[in-house]
């Protein structure tokens, strides 16, 4: 069967050779034409799809009620201000108790130096006089010792960072609490602006002084100290 396309032979070679060729490149022409039809249509209905995925997405902006967020902020600034106290307070009588045993012994040292000198202890001729010479060494070594743990555990230099964390947070709950009292008399923009700048400033810093004062294990143990002590504060407060 011989189908004559403008005087060529698209199957078969009747004709002349070029016939045949003409044939396959209309086939493949055509062929091509319809992908490229599907690939057209087929981006069209992914872009009409995206539109009207778009045009139903409803964008809301989330609403910041600036009392109930400074009430939050003002009670976790709180809880944390007491567990810095209790750190302070804890790192206190440690290092009170130190103190208390450097006192004691070098008022001691002192008192048996002079003991000595009066008595003439060293010129006895029983074991008192070697006990004489050996005790104020003791002691003296003893004072040294606890003074040089004290150094070592840098107890001052711990309870100072918490003393000047603790001074940050009461400077954020003063800051919130004028915030707090001035909402009502003075425009939105002004709060927003002061809560922005400076209330956000200071809350970031006393956060930053809090963490570096203290270990995370540490920061539990106080926190749950702290939060329990507001909480029986509270019900006492509501008896």
């Amino acid at each position: 069967l011989e189908i004559g396309v403008w005087g060529g032979v698209i199957f078969g070679e009747t004709g002349g050779g070029g016939g045949g060729l003409f044939g396959i490149d209309l086939v493949l022409f055509v062929g091509e034409l319809i992908i490229f039809n599907i690939e057209y249509l087929l981006i069209i209905y992914i872009f009409l799809y995206l539109y009207i995925m778009t045009e139903n997405v409803v964008v809301t902006e989330p609403v910041l009620h600036l009392y109930d967020d400074l009430a939050s902020k003002l009670s976790e600034m709180k809880s944390q201000r007491d567990a810095l106290y209790f750190a302070h307070n804890d790192l206190k009588i440690v290092n009170d108790r130190y103190n208390i045993i450097i006192i004691v012994l070098s008022l001691f040292t002192a008192f048996f130096d002079t003991v000595k000198a009066q008595l003439n202890l060293t010129d006895r001729k029983d074991f008192i006089a070697p006990i004489a010479i050996i005790a104020p060494i003791f002691f003296s070594t003893v004072v040294a010792m606890i003074s040089s743990l004290l150094k070592f555990k840098k107890i001052p230099e711990k309870m100072e960072e918490l003393i000047k964390a603790g001074e940050k947070c009461n400077f954020t709950i003063l800051n919130m609490r004028q915030l707090m009292e001035n909402l009502n008399f003075q425009d939105k923009e002004k709060s927003l602006s002061v809560y922005n700048g400076e209330v956000m400033g200071f809350y970031r810093d006393a956060l930053e002084a809090i963490e570096k004062s203290m270990y995370p294990g540490l920061r539990q143990k106080y926190f749950k100290m702290a939060h329990e002590s507001i909480v029986n504060i509270s019900e006492d407060e509501a008896k």
